[in-house]
């Protein structure tokens, strides 16, 4: 009988999100995922943080839940130098059922720019630059890079492939810890 609640006994919602990656020192509100739930019976569900991580000490917790959204709350904790990963415990619940699930957030390296060669319009040397990275060196990664400056791409430096007209360029760089970016000068 479909009207019978006996019929259909409540069920524990589940929690299928289990990891997020994030760079690090990302500002207060960052979006670090969804978490993914569902309920057998399509209660609705609320969720919670049973245990929230602080790495670098302060008494601010890592994360809030807005909804379904894990948000950053103190960018402080995501540092990749004092820990690779925020570790936390969230609870859903149907009002009825509780499930409970650790949630681990990647914190990825940083990306540092140096200047190797400013480069010289009297004998064409090119500018070179050296980006840096911190963290799981092992993979390659997507950089997304902003070159500004009073020099104009085309009259004063050739663009470097896949620069864009803002003076951005994204290139996968690694694996490994250092990519160099070479612009030529006119």
């Amino acid at each position: 009988d479909p009207n019978d609640p006996s019929d259909f006994p409540n069920e524990a919602p589940s929690i299928i999100s289990e990891s997020f990656e994030v760079p690090a020192h990302r500002i207060a509100g960052h979006f670090v995922g969804e978490i993914q739930v569902t309920d057998p019976n399509k209660d609705p569900i609320s969720l919670s943080i049973l245990e929230n991580a602080d790495t670098d000490g302060d008494g601010n917790e890592a994360v809030r839940i807005e909804g379904n959204l894990i948000l950053v709350n103190d960018s402080g904790d995501f540092n990749y130098a004092l820990s690779p990963e925020v570790i936390i415990k969230v609870r859903a619940s149907d009002g009825e059922f509780n499930t409970q699930r650790k949630i681990i957030i990647d914190v990825l390296g940083n990306v540092s720019v140096g200047v190797l060669s400013h480069g010289n319009e009297s004998d064409s040397s090119p500018a070179v630059f050296e980006l840096t990275r911190t963290g799981d060196v092992s993979k390659g990664i997507e950089v997304n890079l902003l070159i500004r400056g009073t020099a104009g791409a085309g009259k004063d430096y050739l663009a470097p492939d896949g620069m864009n007209e803002d003076g951005s360029i994204r290139f996968q760089f690694g694996p490994g810890p250092t990519a160099l970016l070479e612009v030529s000068i006119i």
